[in-house]
């Protein structure tokens, strides 16, 4: 096919169209009438114009059209109805073929749903999915997914993704307009957005889906779910708006806990409880992995986070409930690549090698109050001069750090001397780790932790390890500090430091310690 450019319109938008035509392959009647009939089917489910889906579809090559052919063949002799229900709309649109309890979780239609699923179950493909089906089946409305910080939240964008890739590609021409960072456009004026739980940033909006991930680790959950959350969907009630609260079992006194398990409030939610017996069962995770972090991590851990369990806290030093507290949805750590000036800024770092990790973290001070910015932790068997080098680098590039403290306890003074020879533009101090020191660090954390004026990222590692270090009363009155066997309490004693780094006077007997 040949173009007399100069007998055609001069307007960009008509020579875009002509374009588009060349890159159209020509159809037979019969072909048309298929990609027709999928384009009424696509338009009709969600609520567009069939000769605007159509032309959206329209294949530019073999490939496409085959494709398209292929879903024709799905779903012809099937009504609205039909292909709208699930399984189906999911199998043949998505490419997604949901357990028994995804498919469970899929359509249950309940105004608030609370779910505990095991790590690696497919909850979040499964929120994906359906926001994605929600925002299709209804025009102009709108889902949101909070999770626990911005970066939280565009990981869970990141799972949306991958959803968006397996779809089948008329589909994805036909119902989705602009896939972003934070927010995916729907041809039919629907959008999904992932936020953080960010109080000033959710005020304002309204939803007809909202997803709620990590519910357990608000601070302000009473706030965010009584004020913020449900006052979205107050004006979409009558229409079927959902809220669907789902969390790794923590802590009990928080609202997710009370959703799950308070006699009065759980049974206002439709419960979905999935163990890692149903994920191996639907073939999501290998029993060799079950089997293997039984062995490695410890059984409160494996409960909470396999079993979907709430667990008790049994002679931690810092409580579940404590730490979640602290865990504040402003907070974005900082990169190793980032450059700061003109803040004050503290390190901490516990040396290992061959068993335990080597770990650096860096505490901000901002008046009384200190942030947890950044945790490093290393590969086994890193040579100590590759944690040196990593010091250097952030005391070079974060100027403000004021000191960093080093656990020399089972290294001797020779590390820390080749810290000081190295050149870094900080305060550099070992300390021994006895009995009295450690518990005056620990319990420094524990107080700010206790005033309110200590702040974390959201981190599953981070957190999970802050929770791990145990304690017991020695006759003499001390308290003794200690990790279960098979766990790491590396990223605990490394935040410490930090955090008894940034003390403005430090007491005589952590002074007699450096």
């Amino acid at each position: 096919m040949s173009i007399d450019w100069r007998s055609q319109p001069t307007s960009i938008p008509a020579l875009w169209r002509e374009i588009e035509k060349l890159r159209t392959i020509q159809l037979r009647d019969s072909e048309r009438r298929d990609v027709w009939f999928v384009a009424k089917a696509l338009a009709e489910v969600s609520g567009q114009q069939a000769n605007e889906v159509f032309k959206r579809i329209l294949p530019r090559d073999e490939e496409q059209l085959e494709n398209i052919l292929k879903l024709y063949e799905k779903i012809k002799g099937h009504t609205l109805a039909e292909m709208i229900e699930e399984p189906f709309f999911s199998e043949v649109f998505l490419n997604f073929h949901p357990t028994p309890y995804q498919l469970k979780f899929l359509i249950d239609t309940s105004r608030q749903i609370a779910t505990r699923w095991s790590r690696q179950s497919g909850k979040t493909k499964s929120f994906g999915i359906k926001g994605l089906k929600f925002c299709v089946l209804h025009p102009m409305s709108q889902a949101i997914i909070v999770a626990p910080g911005l970066r939280q939240s565009m990981l869970v964008c990141d799972r949306f993704e991958e959803t968006y890739y397996q779809m089948a590609e008329s589909a994805r021409k036909a119902w989705i307009s602009k896939l972003q960072r934070t927010k995916v456009t729907f041809q039919n004026r629907s959008r999904m957005k992932f936020l953080p739980y960010s109080l000033h940033r959710l005020r304002g909006e309204t939803s007809d889906l909202i997803f709620v991930d990590e519910a357990a680790f608000i601070r302000d959950d009473e706030v965010l779910f009584d004020n913020v959350l449900k006052p979205m969907m107050a004006t979409r009630w009558e229409k079927g708006a959902q809220i669907i609260a789902s969390s790794t079992p923590w802590g009990r006194n928080n609202m997710f806990y009370r959703f799950c398990k308070d006699p009065k409030i759980a049974p206002e939610w439709s419960q979905h409880h999935v163990t890692w017996k149903e994920a191996v069962q639907a073939g999501l995770i290998p029993l060799e992995f079950i089997e293997k972090q039984k062995r490695e991590i410890l059984l409160d851990r494996f409960l909470r986070e396999y079993e979907a369990e709430f667990t008790e806290d049994i002679d931690r030093w810092l409580p579940q409930d404590l730490i979640s507290r602290c865990v504040s949805s402003d907070i974005e750590p900082w990169e190793f690549e980032d450059f700061f000036t003109g803040k004050e800024v503290f390190l901490g770092v516990d040396l290992g090698k061959k068993v335990d990790y080597s770990v650096v973290a860096a505490i901000e001070k901002i008046g009384d109050s200190i942030v947890l910015r950044h945790v490093k932790v290393f590969d086994l068997e890193t040579p100590y001069a590759s944690v040196i080098g990593y010091v250097k680098v952030l005391c070079e590039r974060w100027r403000s750090t004021i000191r960093v403290l080093v656990d020399q306890t089972g290294v001797g003074e020779y590390i820390v001397e080749d810290m000081k020879r190295a050149l870094i533009n900080a305060q550099i101090e070992g300390v021994l780790l006895s009995l009295p020191t450690k518990e005056e660090i620990c319990s420094y954390l524990k107080q700010k932790m206790q005033n309110k004026q200590f702040s974390l990222y959201y981190d599953n590692d981070v957190i999970t390890n802050l929770n791990v270090e145990t304690f017991e009363l020695t006759k003499d009155g001390r308290i003794h500090f200690a990790h279960p066997e098979g766990t790491h309490d590396d990223i605990y004693w490394a935040i410490a430091l930090a955090c008894t780094a940034s003390r403005s006077e430090p007491s005589a007997r952590l002074m007699r310690a450096y």
